[in-house]
Formats: structure tokens, C-alpha cells, sequence
């Protein structure tokens, strides 16, 4: 039996140019039709789509930051956010915070405003948002009057958009970092009154009525950090990114060390159950075969897809 396992009767000659030339044959296709499957991975488009363009409900011209924004029954939620429609603030422009919800379905000619008659509760903007199969559940933010610890879930029914309340986070931010794992949504950081928080908080959601439960603090505190859920080689972990800290008494933002130094994550499963830092200090969060989006300046939201 040679390596690639061709068998040759040692009764009977084998034609041993005509296997020869055949196995490769068989290994030239194989390796070529590696390559062609390692083409289509690592690599990531994107589109962008006129969001904001002509859409009475948000005023000025140059759409919204800080929206709540995810997929649900297969059309794209984007709700509340901010913007300074008549001035920027050193300008002496008030900041607006809209309540609209907007939803938008994918057509062959790119995206369209499906409908923008349902309202948030309150105009909010700069929270964080998790896609969910129940909805897009909306979490904290800053509104009008005061930060918020209010957590909405949204739901397209097919014909409106369905708001109902979830268990308050115990502590109102702005800007904390949030993601999905199984049952689990997870909230990382937050600005709150007093700065930058530390917190680490976990929904279960086949038990809601327990309300948020507190886990071991993130390693300092943090706000506008990023996280997302992705597979680590072991399990699906927490993995977190950039964020900045503002302290009391300084008019700077501090950028902190693992933007550079790598990001840091949290296995569920492990029984240290507490932030690490990742060792692969150069890696890139993958999406697999999801999607995911960004809000850009002006009307513009960039949507990405790809396989990492």
C-alpha cells in the first residue's frame, strides 16, 4: 500500500506510469481545489446604503449616531440615536435624540424604508443594541433628561413594531459594550453619572425575571469598548476591545493598554469564569458567515460580510 493508499496486487504488474500519472492527476485537483476553498474565505465586502436620505421623522442632513441598530424576521431595525441638527456644540447646538424607529427591507436594488410609524418610549441614543431571535433588545443609552438603565426589546411582527419592556440594568450608562452567547446577553462597561464603570452583567434569558446578574468586574473600567461573541478554538467566549476611560478631574479621554495589547475575553464554560488577556495580540474578531454593520458620518450605514 503506498501513502495515498493505491494498492497494487503483486500477482499482477501494475501499470505504474499509467497510477503514476493518475494519482497526480488526483493530487493536482485536490490541492487546486484547496486553493479555490481557501479563496473564499478571509475575505469581507462592503456596501453602503443610503439610510437617512429623505426620511421626514429625523431632522437635519446628516443622519444619526449612536442608533440602535440589528436584524429581526429578516428585515434591519434602527432605532433612536443622536445628532445636532442646528449647530454643533461648540456651535451652541442643542443635541437631539430621536425616537423614531426605522425599518428597512433588502431589495434587489439595496435597502428600503419598510416602515417608520412606531416610536421609542423615550428619545435615546448611545446605548448598545444585541440582534436576538426574539428581537433587537436595546440597552441603556442616554436620553433628553438623564442617562438610562431602560432595556427595550423590538420586535417586527411583519406588519409593526412591537416594544416591550426587560429588567433595568441596575446602574444607567451610556455607551457600554454588549453581546449574545446562547441564552446569555452580556453587558460590559458603561459611562455612568460618576465615569467610566468596571461592571460585568449577565441576562438570562430563559429567566428573565432574575434581572441582570452581576459577574466578577471587568478589569477596569471602560465605555464605548466593543464586544462580540466568537469562537476561540474551544468554546464561543466574550471577547472585548478598544473603549476609553475619562477621569475625574481631567479634560483628556484615556485610551486604554489592550487596544494595542491585544483584546481581552471571558469563557463561559471555564471555571476561572474572569476576563483574560488573549495571547493572539494581532487577531482579527471574525464574524463567520454573519454579517455585521457600522454606522458611518452622514447617511450612511457600511455593511460588511464575509468568512473568517
Amino acid at each position: 500500500m503506498s501513502m495515498l493508499g493505491v494498492y497494487c496486487n503483486p500477482f499482477i504488474m501494475c501499470h505504474s506510469k499509467k497510477i503514476t500519472v493518475f494519482i497526480l492527476f488526483l493530487f493536482l485537483s485536490i490541492w487546486k481545489g484547496e486553493v479555490a476553498a481557501e479563496s473564499s474565505i478571509n475575505q469581507i465586502s462592503q456596501q453602503r446604503f443610503s439610510l437617512f436620505e429623505n426620511v421626514e421623522a429625523i431632522p437635519g442632513d446628516e443622519g444619526l449616531a449612536g442608533v440602535f441598530a440589528g436584524v429581526h424576521n429578516n428585515v434591519l431595525l434602527v432605532a433612536g440615536g443622536t445628532a445636532f441638527p442646528d449647530g454643533k456644540p461648540w456651535e451652541n447646538g442643542a443635541k437631539y435624540f430621536s425616537d423614531v424607529v426605522l425599518v428597512y427591507e433588502r431589495t434587489s436594488n439595496g435597502v428600503q424604508l419598510l416602515n417608520a410609524d412606531s416610536k421609542l418610549p423615550v428619545g435615546l441614543g448611545e446605548g448598545a443594541s444585541v440582534s436576538l431571535p426574539q428581537g433587537l433588545l436595546c440597552i441603556g443609552g442616554q436620553s433628553p433628561e438623564a442617562l438610562s438603565n431602560r432595556v427595550f426589546l423590538l420586535g417586527w411582527n411583519g406588519t409593526s413594531v412591537d416594544i416591550s419592556e426587560y429588567p433595568a440594568l441596575p446602574v444607567a450608562v451610556k455607551s457600554p459594550a454588549a453581546a449574545v452567547i446562547g441564552n446569555i446577553v452580556y453587558v460590559v462597561g458603561g459611562e455612568s453619572e460618576n465615569g467610566a464603570t468596571n461592571q460585568f452583567l449577565a441576562l438570562d434569558l430563559s429567566n428573565i425575571s432574575r434581572g441582570w446578574q452581576k459577574l466578577p468586574d471587568f478589569p477596569l473600567p471602560v465605555s464605548g469598548a466593543s464586544a462580540v461573541a466568537q469562537m476561540d478554538g474551544q468554546e464561543v467566549s466574550l471577547h472585548v476591545f478598544g473603549g476609553r476611560a475619562k477621569k475625574e478631574g481631567e479634560i483628556t479621554t484615556t485610551f486604554h493598554r489592550h487596544v494595542t495589547a491585544g483584546v481581552l475575553f471571558y469563557a463561559p464554560r471555564k471555571q476561572h469564569r474572569r476576563f483574560f488577556q488573549s495571547r493572539r495580540t494581532h487577531s482579527v474578531v471574525g464574524c463567520g458567515h454573519q454579517h455585521f454593520c457600522h454606522h458611518a458620518q452622514r447617511h450612511h450605514v457600511y455593511c460588511h460580510s464575509g468568512q473568517i
